[in-house]
């Protein structure tokens, strides 16, 4: 990552990926993972998943990072893997990680959103049912951490139904929570059903 300061408070980040063409060997990444710490093998994935382009070699480092994590690593390249071309392994590590009891979801289900496979679609539902029956999601005063990241998940899980599925169901959930009490939520609502559905290619 570049960093620049924008304010006495604030900094702007710039992907080195995205910004100069970098191009890393996945040698050089398997050697030197290990030695990073929690918060460099996070860095280096926000800028990684901006990559414009994928070559033989990202195949390789995706492949490793599938294996070792950690789960931080694991959200920030969901819809960087949509691009990979073993969509089957994709699908499969993106639905693990999707039924997972974890925060920090939205990512998982929009990389089974771009997908578009419909076996993500029990996977999905099953999620879906979970959030339906939260305190999250009739709660209407402040939210706490854990229950702010359960409804940004639950919307971003509608949102993969609404496109897979093509149910009107889902788009009824999005619209309920377009008169929350949180103006996040609010927000996310209303991006979340203006966007058209991501599509991969299909294969040929």
């Amino acid at each position: 990552m570049r960093r620049y300061a924008v304010g006495p408070k604030h900094a702007r980040q710039e992907s080195k990926f995205l910004s100069d063409g970098l191009q890393v060997s996945a040698d050089s990444i398997i050697a030197s993972w290990t030695s990073f710490s929690l918060n460099e093998q996070l860095e280096f994935a926000q800028a990684y998943s901006l990559k414009p382009s994928l070559t033989l070699e990202d195949e390789k480092i995706l492949n490793f990072l599938m294996e070792v994590g950690p789960p931080g690593v694991w959200v920030n390249i969901a819809l960087l893997l949509c691009r990979h071309p073993d969509r089957e392994r994709v699908f499969r590590f993106l639905a693990t990680r999707a039924e997972e009891d974890q925060d920090h979801r939205a990512n998982f289900y929009s990389g089974l959103e771009t997908l578009n496979d419909p076996r993500s679609i029990p996977i999905l539902k099953r999620q879906y049912e979970k959030y339906r029956n939260s305190e999250a999601l009739v709660k209407r005063g402040p939210l706490d951490r854990s229950e702010s990241f359960q409804l940004f998940d639950y919307l971003y899980c509608c949102r993969a139904l609404m496109s897979v599925e093509g149910s009107t169901e889902y788009q009824a959930a999005l619209k309920e929570l377009l008169t929350h009490s949180d103006n996040l939520v609010r927000k996310t609502a209303e991006r979340l059903l203006s966007q058209t559905p991501r599509r991969e290619p299909p294969e040929t």
